[in-house]
């Protein structure tokens, strides 16, 4: 079974022999102290972990983590420590679905206790995703748990990627939701300063500030129904006014043409196409020799 494997499959990098020599005297010998009301403990020999804020360590830490991927045979993404496992299956087979993402933590928990490294299950989370038909045919009451290390995950209708909002049937409305609270509260904060700043200080506060929040990863969600299409609009028109002053209800197309700024449609296009434009022409390869 893969779950009850205990040998780990090798991954070999190509690095010559001296190039690990260098890595070794680099990482050996190291001692930590700790300093606490003026006084300096004792040091201690560091046998594991990498130094913080040196420039080689997040390089040598992906290098290790990396070594979790030969133990999965699921779909998964790995982006520094964060991973996440995906297993597909029909409505009618989603115990057996589950079961497979059980021997996968299973494989991950086996491979982290062999390095030392501590999962915390609590900030572990499982959703279930499909249409609202095929949502319909499970019986979420008899579902078997997902379990980490004998600690059953927390079943959850929203999780975060990477800071984008995913729903059971990916409806974006949380993200866009998300969206439009940091909107509100970033400009409920520089409303503060409104009278007292140039207009050119609050264009830059905006595209520095405001126009990230309803541009980050939008790409990833392109098909918005025209409702949160709206939503947005209505966030990006909250900028415009903010920038010129203009009351609630006064046009702001004119304003907008002076930015420079694209209405929210044609914004989310021109990303999604310059996302498309760089995946199709400098396309990344990453080869690791098994």
């Amino acid at each position: 079974m893969r779950g009850t494997r205990t040998k780990f499959q090798p991954m070999t990098i190509n690095l010559r022999q001296a190039a690990i020599d260098w890595f070794h005297s680099y990482l050996n010998g190291r001692q930590q102290c700790v300093y606490s009301q003026n006084k300096f403990s004792s040091y201690s020999s560091l046998t594991a972990g990498v130094p913080q804020g040196g420039v080689l360590s997040p390089l040598l830490f992906a290098i290790f983590i990396n070594t979790v991927s030969k133990q999965l045979s699921s779909s998964f993404h790995l982006y520094a420590d964060d991973l996440q496992v995906y297993i597909g299956s029909p409505a009618h087979s989603i115990c057996e679905g589950i079961a497979e993402v059980n021997n996968e933590l299973l494989s991950i928990y086996t491979w982290s206790n062999s390095y030392g490294l501590c999962v915390n299950p609590n900030k572990s989370q499982v959703i279930i995703i499909g249409s609202r038909q095929q949502l319909a045919k499970v019986n979420f009451s008899t579902l078997p748990s997902v379990r980490f290390n004998s600690t059953d995950l927390l079943l959850s209708t929203t999780v975060k990627n990477l800071g984008l909002l995913m729903d059971t049937t990916l409806s974006w409305s949380p993200q866009v939701a998300e969206v439009s609270r940091k909107v509100f509260a970033s400009i409920g904060y520089l409303k503060r300063w409104k009278n007292f700043l140039p207009v050119k200080t609050k264009i830059s506060l905006a595209q520095s500030l405001l126009l990230p929040l309803l541009d980050y990863v939008d790409s990833c969600y392109p098909d918005l129904t025209e409702e949160l299409l709206n939503k947005l609009e209505r966030l990006q028109n909250i900028c415009i006014r903010f920038v010129f002053g203009l009351r609630k209800f006064d046009h702001i197309s004119e304003y907008r043409v002076r930015l420079k700024w694209l209405p929210i449609r044609l914004r989310r296009e021109l990303h999604l196409l310059s996302f498309l434009y760089s995946i199709l022409n400098n396309p990344v390869t990453l080869t690791l020799v098994p």
